[in-house]
């Protein structure tokens, strides 16, 4: 049958549940769904710490028997504290498996005449991983989220329901602990180092896609004859080892207590046997008072250079051209926004045109050159001269691109010359900057910018968002990115309240995430790529923050107001790929961008509810009920309609391509309006389907979450 609206809702909703939500939904309903979420969730890194420690048929053993184990004591793990939990349980499960197999060979007599080669790398790995399991819980949690599953200090504040100042505060002391403690072991690293360390101590291989099923069906058949005896054995070695743990601590806390008493006794009887100072001693403690130095007088500012003040946004109060005086009402031009070396002027109509510009402040006038780095236009360049005046530039041009073309001499903005453009500027407020910068790190900054030239949208619009790194030092900055990083993860977004919206994050699944090195001078800057939409920005549909609305583009929560939009982190490890950050720009991370968001009535979207399910959304509200339900009908008739016999532009008209992986000669088609209804479709045979290629066969539509590549 196809797949109904409740079970469409239903996948929707998991999606934004916390771990403590899933949890609760498994122990109170023995949720099975919710269990296999937090499997994929947080998969990855529990199969890291296993690998590190095992080889892969065992630590696959381990990876079942961590999360047999949280399924029969889901009721005792801190819900906040999933990921913290499953951490240690998967150490002890990898750390039992291995004894198991070092007895196992000293009984068959397979161990090796001498000793191996000890491998450095794995002695620090192995020295990490022991002195992460004993930091206190509070730091150890931080350093999971954060650096073993890549999370943002902002979500792991989320999860953990922390301050987000309280997360960067133990984040930042959980690393220089662990440094202080792999020192002792004679391993000298900086604090900063070990984040690197860290992250790299995941494991770059994703989980296999047959270990996650399995497992799955494992906690489902708890008590049958479905797990294997080695992941059983694993299972009630680990049980029995945390019960062990339980007794020992119990039995600690009473002896603590019998000592505390017996002491406290003794205690009172010397509480008055303090000596006393004498009368020449008294006063002999306190501190001499120093006179603090003369201030050194503070050297005068340098003057800024004029492509100093250049840089920013600017917006136009004249314009005119061959001699044709234009208000700003009716110029097209908007903003100019000057970056390094480079203008992007913003057009009315979202429109925008890039160039490359130079200057030259020692002419009389002071000369600037612009070249269009369009296709159409390439490898011209367009001589002009400016003037900076305070707050506001005059720029005035001439398209001339003759070889011989020559620079004006002075400023003739009535000229009626063919070709010749005269604008005058004037500095755009803070606010309303396009690409907002963050703080210099190691020489570089990074900058969040809407391609589309404005900062007031409407709900069901779409922003469109890149992420660019300038070098503002005076050095050759080298460090590395990978692209599905942006497309895995959103911005983190502030509402209007001042409070943080949560996003959801997707896998970018079916290609190799390998790491991109870029080379950066002085005063250059590069706009960070992204698998599926190159440099051209990544679409977001802006969204409410009440309700899942079903969009084209990637779906972004917004609410309504004054929001701001900001990424944290702009460098970090994708789903599958790990990346080498250098520890100085560790913390690169852009500027908060504002938007101005208003509400609008959104064509063919609707806000499906999440965590209340249709069910309750029938009690509460009977109307909206009918409107949800009538709107996945309508979908859902819309798969329907693809038969044997349709063509491929009969399909792409409801349904775009997934990503991830498809069997060969099958073409797997996600639905635009909603994104959890799915088709695999098989077309006449051929290279790519034309637009009129006949389906062959068709599956019955059924839902998943859509993959990104």
């Amino acid at each position: 049958m196809p797949v109904s609206t409740v079970r469409v809702l239903r996948v929707i909703a998991d999606e934004e549940q916390t771990d403590a939500e899933l949890l609760g939904r498994f122990v109170d309903r023995h949720d099975e769904d919710a269990f296999a979420l937090l499997v994929r969730r947080h998969g990855a890194m529990v199969y890291g710490v296993c690998r590190r420690i095992l080889p892969e048929p065992d630590a696959e053993d381990a990876f079942q028997a961590t999360f047999l184990v949280l399924a029969q004591k889901a009721r005792t793990a801190a819900p906040r504290e999933v990921a913290n939990w499953l951490y240690g349980v998967a150490r002890r499960a990898a750390l039992l498996a291995h004894r198991s197999i070092v007895r196992r060979k000293e009984r068959t007599g397979d161990m090796p005449d001498r000793p191996a080669e000890s491998d450095p790398l794995s002695e620090l790995r192995a020295a990490l991983d022991e002195e992460l399991r004993r930091l206190p819980d509070a730091y150890r949690t931080v350093i999971v989220l954060c650096d073993l599953e890549s999370r943002t200090r902002k979500e792991a504040a989320l999860i953990l329901g922390w301050p987000e100042g309280t997360v960067a505060g133990r984040l930042s002391r959980a690393r220089e602990m662990l440094a202080k403690r792999l020192t002792k072991r004679g391993v000298t690293l900086p604090a900063g180092a070990v984040v690197l360390l860290v992250s790299r101590n995941a494991t770059t291989a994703g989980v296999p896609g047959v270990l996650v099923t399995s497992t799955i069906e494992a906690v489902g058949s708890l008590g049958a004859s479905g797990i294997s005896p080695t992941v059983a054995t694993l299972t009630e070695g680990i049980l029995k080892t945390m019960l062990l743990k339980k007794i020992a601590a119990a039995a600690t806390v009473v002896l603590v207590l019998i000592a505390t008493t017996i002491g406290g006794s003794v205690a009172v009887g010397r509480a008055d046997d303090k000596p006393r100072p004498t009368a020449g001693q008294e006063g002999a403690d306190k501190k001499p008072v120093f006179t603090a130095p003369a201030k050194a007088p503070v050297p005068k500012a340098k003057p800024k250079e004029d492509k100093e003040i250049f840089q920013g946004a600017w917006s136009i109060v004249e314009a005119s051209a061959s001699g044709k005086h234009q208000a700003i009402e009716i110029s097209k031009e908007q903003v100019w926004v000057f970056t390094g070396d480079r203008l992007v002027i913003y057009y009315d109509d979202k429109s925008r045109v890039e160039m490359s510009y130079e200057i030259d402040p020692k002419q009389k006038p002071k000369a600037i050159d612009l070249s269009p780095v369009g296709e159409r236009e390439k490898g011209y360049v367009f001589k002009g001269i400016y003037e900076l005046d305070g707050d506001r530039l005059k720029v005035y041009y001439s398209r001339n691109i003759a070889p011989d073309a020559k620079r004006p001499e002075r400023f003739d903005p009535v000229s009626e010359d063919r070709g010749m453009r005269s604008f005058v500027l004037k500095r755009a407020p803070e606010k309303d900057a396009l690409t907002a910068w963050g703080k210099e790190v190691g020489g570089l900054q990074a900058g969040l910018e809407v391609k589309e030239g404005q900062r007031t949208y409407h709900l069901g619009e779409t922003v469109t968002i890149l992420v660019r790194v300038r070098n503002t030092g005076k050095e050759t900055v080298k460090f590395e990115y990978i692209r599905q990083y942006l497309d895995e993860n959103p911005p983190g977004v502030t509402g209007a309240d001042g409070k943080a919206i949560p996003q959801a994050t997707v896998a970018a699944m079916g290609v190799v995430h390998a790491p991109v090195k870029v080379s950066l001078e002085p005063g250059k800057e590069v706009v960070l790529e992204t698998r599926i939409h190159g440099a051209s920005g990544v679409p977001y549909d802006l969204r409410s923050d009440g309700g899942a609305p079903m969009t084209k583009n990637h779906p972004l929560k917004v609410g309504t107001g004054k929001v701001s939009l900001q990424y944290e982190r702009v460098l970090g490890s994708s789903s599958i790929g790990a990346l080498k950050i250098d520890p100085a720009i560790a913390g690169l991370s852009t500027g908060k961008l504002e938007l101005d968001v208003s509400d609008a009535d959104q064509k063919d979207a609707i806000n499906l509810p999440t965590h209340d399910g249709m069910r309750q959304l029938k009690g509460k509200d009977a109307a909206a009920y009918q409107t949800t339900n009538a709107w996945l009908a309508e979908r859902l008739k819309e798969a329907d309609s693809i038969k044997v016999g349709s063509t491929h532009a009969d399909v792409t008209k409801h349904f775009r391509t997934d990503g991830g992986l498809a069997q060969i000669g099958k073409h797997r088609f996600v639905m635009i309006l909603c994104p959890y209804i799915k088709i695999d479709v098989e077309f006449e045979k051929g290279g790519a389907p034309a637009p009129t290629a006949k389906v062959t066969k068709v599956s019955r539509p059924y839902f998943e979450p859509e993959f990104l590549d």
